[in-house]
């Protein structure tokens, strides 16, 4: 859409014709209500600007209040942490596609949920480590510790197993006859 072709707003005051020359365009940059579209009467137009006006203007202030009340709030909140199962597909994912020629994304996080889910506490434990360092460094929201398995100061994110281990390790037995 081009931007209105009438001037100036200090212009606007200047000729008294110029007012109706801007309905047209005001129409169309102004979004009317579902419904609205078609010919619409001066009155209309004017009404609907002036509705959308007083909307912004609302808007504006309540950008302004909770600026006043909030003034340390973040513009851009903090992204969510990174849990240990995505810790895991990060690791695992290109490594697994490329055994399996063919197969899909979607197939892949499937296939390595399923091996996750399969996992105990001790292989899953060096991936939350290295998740929760992973959220600290590029400062994403961090939960506190539900256990007693603490990561201290974060320097040792432990060995992850290779995935070629882990699926040789917890692959389902072939269905008997």
């Amino acid at each position: 859409m081009e931007p209105p072709t009438c001037g100036s707003p200090g212009e606007w005051h200047r000729s008294p014709r110029d007012w109706r020359s801007l309905l047209p365009e005001l129409a169309q940059l102004v979004p009317w209500p579902r419904g609205g579209g078609g010919r619409h009467s001066e009155v209309q137009v004017l009404q609907n600007v002036l509705g959308y006006l007083e909307f912004l203007q609302e808007r504006v202030r309540a950008a302004r209040a909770a600026a006043e009340l909030f003034p340390d709030a973040q513009l851009s909140p903090q992204r969510k942490c990174v849990n240990g199962f995505i810790m895991f597909c990060r690791v695992n994912r290109r490594e697994y596609m490329s055994t399996v020629p063919g197969l899909t994304s979607t197939a892949a996080t499937r296939d390595l949920a399923q091996l996750w889910r399969s996992l105990g506490p001790d292989e899953r434990r060096p991936y939350r480590r290295r998740a929760r360092r992973f959220s600290r460094q590029h400062d994403r929201m961090v939960r506190p510790e539900r256990d007693s398995d603490s990561d201290g100061d974060g320097d040792s994110d432990g060995a992850t197993t290779p995935l070629r281990l882990l699926l040789a390790a917890h692959a389902r037995p072939a269905a008997g006859p």
